[in-house]
């Protein structure tokens, strides 16, 4: 079964020891418990875009063009999108 959304996403490549980071403009993997970068989502046919339009939200986090638009990290259901700055 294919991930559901990015919780779930993220979720699975954990339990593997992987995550998924943004880095560059894009997303790429990483080694989890010490944060070795392994390839570019890309590379794997797992673009930014691609998943964003699957998932029909942005990734945690990511800026959208000229607006700022974070979405929350959690289950689908759950998840919301806020139209504001957020100061990290």
């Amino acid at each position: 079964a294919a991930a559901t959304d990015w919780f779930d996403l993220q979720h699975r490549l954990l339990k593997k020891g992987v995550r998924l980071r943004e880095a560059g403009g894009g997303l790429a993997l990483f080694v989890a418990h010490d944060g070795a970068r392994l390839c570019k989502a890309s590379d794997m046919g797992y673009s930014l875009n691609t998943l964003a339009r699957r998932f029909g939200a942005p990734f945690p986090g990511e800026k959208m063009g000229r607006r700022n638009l974070h979405a929350v990290t959690a289950p689908a259901w759950q998840s919301e999108v806020l139209d504001r700055e957020i100061d990290v």
